[in-house]
């Protein structure tokens, strides 16, 4: 599960503030007191000055880098190593002069002064830091683009779904037409509630289960009305489960592969049964129909099925459950997700 944008960018800021404040001075602090116990002048006082000079100069250059940094077009913090490179060095440089050399030589020692060494090791720690952070803007585009790429899916998946009862119904209605008139008039009464209500699911990616079980409840009046007195259902929701959110549309493709499967090709009675319920913090929804007993070891994903799996290993990756078996009162798909009480937010890509 990836971190989303936000929390991706407070992490790019902790990892920057944690690095200026914190890991430079601290290796620095470190390298300075080695020197000094290597030279046998280091002292207490020696090691405090140091210490706060150190800490002094890093945290202004923290302020000086976020000041010169934060007018630049995205497009040069990303591909130009160079001008980032630039900006630290320079930012560390100024505020070394400003407040001065962490280590001072006692005025006994006579020893030259080395710049060189320093600065390559300063160069050296900038590089490392800017790769970490070049590491954490690739992979916040990588997850943006993969976002991207998951709703388009999404989207796809459901376009794929919302015409599906829809072709039904209306070869209903024409059917019902010639037959008995006054049916085919309710059934388009129906048909418009319905189309109302899965125009308005369709532009949101999630909702309640109270809202998704409405649209089921519409589509399976159509069916009553579509094989008279063969056909009943049955929906049982929890309290529990009534506010708790699952992707849009979800359910309808899986009743109407009921209907297609297990109550269309026969002459015989048939019922479809609905049962949501929350069971160990996870949404547990059993789609039950009288058919006939049928090899689910060897059984091929029609539409509906194969847009039921398509959507939860999207939104729910290793979170979530699809059996489908047969017995002998007819099949049983069993779904299982989290249960959410809130809508959840768009990071569930790994």
């Amino acid at each position: 599960m990836l971190l989303n944008t936000e929390s991706r960018r407070v992490k790019r800021e902790w990892v920057q503030t944690a690095v200026f404040l914190a890991i430079w001075p601290g290796v620095n602090l470190l390298i300075v007191t080695a020197v000094q116990i290597d030279l046998g002048f280091l002292t207490l006082a020696r090691f405090k000055s140091a210490a706060i000079t150190i800490w002094l100069i890093f945290a202004s250059a923290f302020m000086l880098v976020w000041a010169a940094t934060r007018w630049l077009p995205s497009s040069v913090k990303r591909e130009h190593f160079s001008v980032q490179l630039g900006i630290h060095f320079f930012a560390i440089f100024l505020s070394a002069q400003l407040f001065g050399p962490p280590l001072e030589q006692p005025s006994s020692l006579q020893a030259p002064e080395v710049l060189v060494i320093p600065v390559v090791m300063l160069l050296l720690e900038i590089v490392i830091y800017l790769g970490l952070i070049y590491i954490l803007d690739e992979q916040e585009r990588s997850y943006e683009t993969r976002l991207v790429l998951q709703q388009a899916e999404l989207n796809a998946l459901q376009a794929q779904s919302n015409p599906h009862f829809l072709f039904n119904t209306l070869n209903l209605i024409t059917s019902e037409i010639s037959t008995d008139p006054e049916n085919a008039k309710e059934i388009v009464y129906d048909l418009a509630d319905l189309l109302r209500s899965n125009i308005k699911m369709a532009q949101q990616r999630f909702s309640t289960v109270v809202d998704e079980i409405t649209i089921i409840r519409l589509y399976l009046r159509l069916q009553e009305k579509r094989f008279k007195d063969r056909f009943t259902f049955e929906v049982d929701v929890s309290d529990e489960a009534n506010s708790l959110f699952i992707p849009s549309l979800l359910l309808l493709p899986v009743v109407e592969n009921a209907i297609k499967h297990a109550v269309a090709p026969y002459a015989s009675s048939a019922k479809v049964s609905i049962h949501v319920a929350v069971e160990a913090q996870q949404l547990s929804i059993l789609v039950k129909d009288t058919g006939p007993v049928f090899d689910h070891r060897n059984i091929q994903d029609g539409n509906g099925l194969t847009i039921l799996r398509k959507t939860l290993a999207l939104q729910y990756p290793n979170n979530h459950k699809v059996a489908l078996r047969s017995t002998d009162s007819g099949g049983e798909l069993l779904i299982q997700l989290p249960a959410q009480s809130r809508v959840p937010s768009v990071e569930r890509i790994y």
